[in-house]
């Protein structure tokens, strides 16, 4: 889900029914998968009309080594089939006198179609980075993750041996998001989405920097992450923000 331009399949919670199949090796591995879609977008219930509406993905992952330290380097290609409505029809001359809404666009012969480049690599004893491209075609509606049809990220996480903390993990990082020119288009002329949309947009890429902490608390039981996320241009729109973001997260094991 960290692949922000990959409309994956799920319903509002999350979840979805489908068939995995894949092959491991100790150098390669690949994954298809073909998963039901919501009915609507970011519906709660699944479509069931599978031979019509669904979601085809395809992984191939291979295993890298960079100076002895191990790496993995993964290509994801995603098709979507769904009832989906059209930016760009949405705000064709005819309706330009109403406030666009892709809903009444929708049709059942649309499909998303994206990819996705992941590569994560071991530095040394207790440094890794990340790094994750992807993109979208951005012609038509989101349908189950979150609007965004690019995205750039990269990260660290640093575990705690340097500082006796050997359960420990610091992270650190960064996503730059955007949208395709329908879906501006779409978002400025006041259309909404099922997340974003405020009547207007002056356009710039939201970027995000994120910095966490996870702390064992007590031996293979508790861990507390305190967690903060600087949000420039959110939604999109340099008219708003920046936000700032505080969380903190319990985990517990028994």
């Amino acid at each position: 889900m960290s692949t922000g331009a990959w409309d994956y399949a799920a319903n509002t919670r999350g979840y979805t029914v489908g068939l995995v199949l894949q092959y491991v090796s100790p150098i390669w591995s690949v994954r298809y998968a073909a998963a039901l879609v919501p009915e609507y977008a970011n519906g709660p219930t699944l479509e069931t009309n599978f031979s019509q509406y669904n979601s085809q993905v395809l992984e191939v992952e291979k295993t890298v080594k960079v100076h002895n330290r191990r790496g993995s380097l993964k290509l994801l290609a995603f098709n979507n089939f769904a009832n989906m409505g059209s930016y760009k029809q949405a705000i064709t001359p005819s309706t330009t006198l109403l406030t666009p809404d892709i809903t009444k666009t929708r049709n059942g012969a649309r499909t998303k179609y994206g990819l996705s480049l992941n590569y994560e690599q071991e530095l040394n004893d207790y440094i890794g980075l990340f790094g994750r491209v992807s993109w979208n075609d951005g012609l038509d509606e989101t349908w189950a993750f979150t609007e965004i049809d690019q995205s750039v990220s990269l990260g660290f996480s640093v575990d705690g041996s340097k500082w006796k903390r050997n359960e420990d993990v610091l992270g650190i990082a960064f996503v730059a998001n955007g949208i395709s020119t329908d879906h501006q288009n779409y978002l400025k002329a006041g259309g909404k989405g099922f997340m974003i949309g405020d009547g207007n947009l002056n356009y710039a890429p939201e970027m995000i920097l994120e910095l966490f902490y996870n702390a064992l608390l007590h031996e293979d039981h508790f861990w507390l992450s305190p967690d903060y996320q600087l949000v420039m241009n959110p939604a999109y729109n340099q008219d708003r923000g920046p936000a700032h973001v505080f969380a903190i997260r319990l985990h517990a094991e028994f």
